[in-house]
């Protein structure tokens, strides 16, 4: 039990991040579906990093550059797999008129116009919200932000169905059922309570609030869920939960 439950987590690992893990470590789509629920532990590794590496950086450098190195550092963590389905997803909903052809633009590598401005934007957003962080919930804030942005895709496939005919890599991950959300919010809720307290717990909810929206939005307009769109959502979570934060804080 204890050795399955260790590969999932692994499996997760591998999948949202560029870290080293051996190869061959599911055999079939149902492990790699499964592996969903350690989402946000992974993110809690990225925001422990994150938070470690603020600690020393701010003592060499100045805050606005921590801020840019901070970025740069989560980005390496995995080459912008979430940054991708951001710009895809803007690319589709802006160019296309239609459910076929907005999924047609998304599935084109190609970065558009309005993908790139809108990342740069992105960007630019969470910058400035990062540099607008301050004393301990500066650090709290760095840890959590990543594993509420990989609660949100929990949320977003939580009973909703791949837009997409045939298969495709967000097919594993849709259509969830509302349990694995639960545990996971609730496992998430700790830590965010403790560290943030009440207010901390309200601007969580008011992220999945959020995320429940765009998913009636994405359903609306696409059909369904994709691989984009958790993308897109992650990326929006992040920045979300940090600006909430900051209005609460500040």
């Amino acid at each position: 039990m204890h050795k399955k439950i260790i590969n999932r987590f692994l499996i997760a690992l591998q999948f949202l991040t560029i870290f080293p893990i051996k190869k061959n470590l599911y055999t079939s789509e149902k492990e790699l579906g499964d592996s969903m629920f350690f989402f946000p532990f992974v993110g809690a590794l990225q925001g422990g990093l994150l938070a470690v590496a603020d600690f020393f950086l701010l003592d060499i450098f100045p805050l606005p550059v921590v801020s840019a190195l901070l970025l740069i550092i989560l980005f390496l963590t995995n080459f912008g797999l979430h940054l991708d389905g951001f710009m895809d997803t803007l690319d589709g909903l802006a160019g296309g008129t239609t459910k076929e052809s907005r999924l047609l633009i998304m599935k084109d590598s190609r970065v558009g116009a309005i993908g790139a401005v809108s990342v740069f934007l992105l960007f630019l957003l969470k910058f400035s919200s990062i540099t607008a962080l301050d004393g301990s919930s500066r650090t709290c804030v760095l840890f959590l932000f990543p594993i509420i942005g990989r609660l949100s895709i929990i949320a977003m496939a939580t009973g909703t169905r791949y837009a997409r005919d045939g298969s495709g890599l967000g097919l594993v991950f849709s259509n969830k059922n509302q349990s694995t959300l639960f545990f996971t919010s609730a496992i998430v809720t700790i830590p965010t309570s403790i560290l943030l307290g009440l207010k901390g717990v309200l601007a969580l909810l008011t992220t999945l609030v959020v995320t429940y929206f765009f998913t009636l939005f994405f359903t609306k307009k696409l059909g369904g869920i994709t691989g984009d769109t958790f993308g897109f959502q992650t990326e929006v979570s992040e920045a979300l939960f940090i600006l909430l934060m900051i209005a609460i804080f500040l």
